[in-house]
């Protein structure tokens, strides 16, 4: 049996993580994803990576 094919279609691309794609902010950047989340990821990660750090220096002393 043939699957049906969806008429579900994007015209205007979106980004990955926040689904907004109509204003300039949320136009998607790189891989997909506006600059407004590669920027919350990007502070996320840096938060971790502090995180962890100081949870390896206290370990360590």
């Amino acid at each position: 049996m043939p699957r049906a094919q969806s008429s579900h279609h994007h015209t205007v691309a979106s980004c990955r993580f926040c689904g907004a794609g109509t204003q300039p902010d949320h136009e998607p950047h790189f891989a997909g994803i506006c600059r407004r989340c590669l920027y919350k990821a990007g502070i996320i990660i840096l938060i971790i990576m502090v995180s962890i750090s100081a949870i390896v220096w206290v370990g360590i002393l």
